[in-house]
């Protein structure tokens, strides 16, 4: 049995979340909301409590996605840490369980390693694994507090609302599809490279077709692997500067021309671009350094479309 099943969230480090959450609600993502104290967790077991207590969260909903942020202090916490190490972005990938306790044994029947664990009195918590290294991430469990049901409200008119994956930059895919594989997320499929495009429009447009991916299920979300050739991309670009981790999220649209111009029109430029003859294809945004991860929106081919 595997506690990752169902991603709850996507949370991304960042240096100033005043300045994050300007920059999303700005492109249709929000409204953002205080998360509860931290002290409310009354057991807790991290490496430095006082920087831990000094976390500052803001959460907003993305379809049923949970996107957080981060910002924290100058103490000596894993989220300080990887801001100093990647720089902003995605810290971990938060999965819901029905019970904490139970999903971190179940983690640990698997191999994994807790590095930072915390219960309120009734139970609800989370537990973070160690896992960067082999998985670009890293992977939590979070069994949610009573009464929790958060909706979207995102304007109609954002063209980041329904998300369709996440996708990880990774130096050997093999290696890394193989480790989820064992904690049970998979199996993963590759993805035929799109020689249907007939627009292509990047740094180094032949490159794209250099890139491998692999992509399997959790949940209603998609999970990609990304694995850069030798030609010059945005993918290649993430890995050299950042190292393995989240690159991108795709958020799937009616029409990606639309969404194109959308989000042209609140200043985003496109860093990639690809259409197929019948208008279906994709965007990448140049949104790292503002968001903490790059914005994509996507539409499959019809019919019978393939992940993209």
């Amino acid at each position: 049995m595997t506690p990752f099943q169902n991603v709850h969230h996507v949370c991304i480090a960042v240096e100033d979340i005043d300045r994050a959450m300007a920059f999303y609600e700005a492109v249709g993502i929000g409204p953002w909301h205080d998360y509860p104290p931290l002290a409310g967790f009354t057991d807790l077991d991290v490496p430095d409590v006082e920087g831990f207590q000094k976390l500052v969260y803001k959460w907003t909903m993305v379809g049923d996605l949970q996107l957080q942020l981060v910002e924290p202090g100058n103490d000596g916490t894993p989220q300080r840490d990887f801001l100093e190490t990647h720089g902003p972005g995605v810290y971990h990938l938060g999965f819901v369980v029905d019970d904490a306790d139970r999903g971190q044994r179940e983690a640990e029947a698997l191999g994994l390693r807790a590095s930072a664990r915390g219960r309120r009195t009734n139970g609800s918590g989370f537990t973070y694994f160690d896992t960067r290294s082999q998985a670009g991430v890293t992977l939590e469990n979070r069994q949610s507090p009573p009464g929790e049901e958060p909706r979207a409200s995102q304007p109609d008119w954002a063209p980041f609302r329904n998300p369709h994956h996440i996708c990880l930059a990774v130096s050997d895919i093999e290696r890394t599809a193989g480790f989820y594989e064992s904690v049970g997320i998979g199996p993963w499929q590759p993805l035929p490279r799109m020689h249907d495009l007939t627009e292509l429009a990047g740094p180094a447009p032949d490159a794209f077709h250099d890139l491998t991916y692999r992509w399997t299920t959790i949940g209603d979300l998609q999970l990609q692997l990304v694995q850069p050739g030798a030609g010059r991309t945005p993918q290649g670009d993430f890995l050299a500067a950042h190292g393995e981790g989240v690159f991108h999220m795709g958020f799937v649209v009616d029409s990606v021309d639309d969404a194109e111009a959308e989000a042209g029109e609140r200043g985003l430029d496109v860093i990639l671009r690809g259409r197929r003859a019948d208008g279906t294809g994709f965007s990448y945004f140049d949104t790292y350094d503002a968001a903490g991860v790059t914005l994509q929106v996507r539409k499959a081919a019809a019919p019978g479309g393939r992940p993209a």
